[in-house]
């Protein structure tokens, strides 16, 4: 439709809401307070989602470079 020339923006804009830093935070948090098991446990799933949802966009925007843009 030729709105949007560049999609960076809004892929960072749309995927800015699903990262886990409130997770991320509050497993600092509990490292800090001495809750060693549930800090590292926080943290680690804060790091699996934000790795899930980074290969989940670099696979897609490369499925769409190689085969449709």
């Amino acid at each position: 439709i030729g709105i949007l020339n560049d999609p960076k923006m809004l892929i960072v804009g749309s995927i800015m809401p699903l990262l886990p830093g409130v997770a991320f935070v509050k497993g600092l948090r509990d490292l800090i307070s001495g809750d060693l098991v549930s800090g590292v446990s926080r943290v680690f799933e804060a790091f699996l989602i934000a790795a899930a949802i980074a290969i989940g966009v670099g696979s897609v925007l490369d499925f769409w470079i190689r085969f449709g843009g």
